[in-house]
């Protein structure tokens, strides 16, 4: 006899599939209204230099950008308005060139590109890039709603309330950047699935569920993860080396290592190495940018700046430049001319986020509450990575560049499922209660709406 589908369950996937179809509703309010992403002609140019080459590590040194394409947006609104409604059409053929006196910026692994190249979207012949902008996006978007699809799954599994879940989902959809950075053609939508992919994996293995499919998990997640970005590859380390040491302490042994379901998937952790020992013996750096590859080159890009007197920045005043931009882009992503600018202020409420893996700790050690250690790794490795980030721009804009960039926050979206799933595994344990049960509709709801108010503010 066929168990019966609860009513728990249906309205749990309700709730996910709601959020799944306010998630793409994001994203095409995104693409239909912004039209600028960050990088995109830049992750053109390196799917257009696989294409023209057939390289499988890319030789970063001869990889050029395109020529400039830009969306004029004023053109657009007034095509808006005279048609009432948007046109995509000028997107899905799109003619450049090669800028010949460039070297492109991009020197992240080729993971994405290689992906992206297998559609045959990018064309390049006598020179010419041809390209279907919008199709691009749509893969794009299609890898962000596998991911979160993963994400919501693995909640699905592990949150018992459905105010639980619907925090989950609302809450992770309606995080700004989120939809916006995962409808464009950008390697961060592939890090957002490889880490989806990760955390499943090593969930299970502290759960000692340590089955053949765990590790493969595992390993596919840190292959895409490790081969698509350096910063998400931080995230993985970190996270790897945490539960590691946690499971040695707890178990006083080795076997969640030495045992066969591991050793199986050493051959894609071997490939993660191949890549990066062939980097490092080419550049002498795991990430070869354009001032380790085109130092000239570097001079003449908006990346260099030798009319700043750099003295003048000490770490005091340098700081607060940087984290008070960091801060504003994560809560609304200061590019483009109609993307909304917020303040400091404002960005409180989408800050909360960074803080969400503290409050679990705090509240779980008063508890004496199990710690989800798998979740808590990811979180701790973003909290490194953005250390990391922060004092490789100071000593970088002090040493060498004088620019003073580089503090774009929306490399940790992709970690972002984790941060929210910690106040839900809180809130799961407190569902019972008649007034938190209040508060928490309350609040996610609340939150939701002052994400979409922000945005037109």
């Amino acid at each position: 006899m066929k168990k019966k589908i609860s009513k728990r369950t249906v309205c749990i996937i309700i709730i996910y599939l709601v959020a799944l179809v306010i998630f793409n509703i994001h994203i095409e309010q995104y693409q239909k209204y912004i039209q600028e992403f960050p990088d995109e002609l830049s992750h053109v140019a390196y799917i257009a230099y696989l294409k023209q080459t057939g390289k499988i590590i890319p030789r970063f040194e001869d990889m050029k950008e395109t020529e400039k394409y830009k969306i004029h947006l004023k053109e657009y609104k007034m095509l808006m308005r005279e048609e009432n409604k948007p046109n995509l059409d000028d997107l899905s053929h799109i003619e450049t060139n090669f800028f010949e006196d460039s070297t492109n910026h991009l020197g992240h692994p080729p993971l994405y590109y290689h992906i992206m190249n297998i559609f045959n979207l990018v064309k390049v012949k006598d020179e010419i890039i041809t390209y279907n902008l919008k199709a691009l996006r749509n893969i794009s978007q299609v890898i962000s709603n596998i991911a979160l699809i993963i994400v919501f799954a693995l909640a699905f599994k592990n949150l018992k309330s459905i105010k639980a879940n619907f925090a989950f989902s609302i809450i992770l959809v309606n995080i700004p950047l989120l939809p916006y950075v995962s409808g464009a053609v950008s390697n961060d939508v592939l890090s957002l699935l490889g880490l989806s992919i990760f955390i499943c994996g090593l969930s299970n293995i502290v759960k000692e569920k340590r089955d053949y499919l765990t590790y493969f998990l595992l390993s596919i997640g840190t292959f895409i993860c490790m081969l698509n970005k350096i910063t998400t590859g931080v995230f993985i380390v970190v996270a790897l080396l945490i539960v590691v040491i946690y499971l040695i302490i707890k178990e006083k042994n080795l076997k969640f290592i030495i045992c066969k379901e591991f050793a199986i998937t050493i051959p894609i952790y071997l490939c993660i190495a191949l890549y990066y020992l062939t980097v490092i013996k080419r550049y002498g750096t795991i990430y070869p940018g354009i001032p380790v590859i085109n130092p000239e080159y570097y001079k003449k890009t908006s990346f260099y700046n030798d009319t700043i007197y750099k003295p003048a920045y000490t770490l005091k005043m340098y700081s607060k430049m940087y984290w008070n931009n960091f801060v504003n882009y994560w809560a609304g992503y200061n590019y483009g001319e109609l993307f909304p600018k917020h303040s400091l202020i404002k960005s409180l409420v989408s800050l909360s986020m960074f803080i969400l893996p503290i409050i679990y700790l705090v509240v779980e050690k008063i508890r004496k509450s199990k710690i989800d250690i798998a979740n808590l790794s990811v979180c701790i490795g973003v909290y490194i990575a953005i250390i990391i980030q922060f004092f490789r721009q100071f000593i970088e804009f002090k040493t060498v560049s004088g620019y003073l960039g580089g503090y774009h926050s929306r490399y940790y979206l992709c970690a972002m499922p984790s941060f929210v799933y910690l106040l839900c595994r809180i809130i799961d344990k407190e569902s019972n209660n008649s007034i938190i049960r209040v508060l928490i509709i309350f609040g996610t709801i609340v939150y939701a709406g002052a994400m979409q108010l922000m945005l037109y503010m």
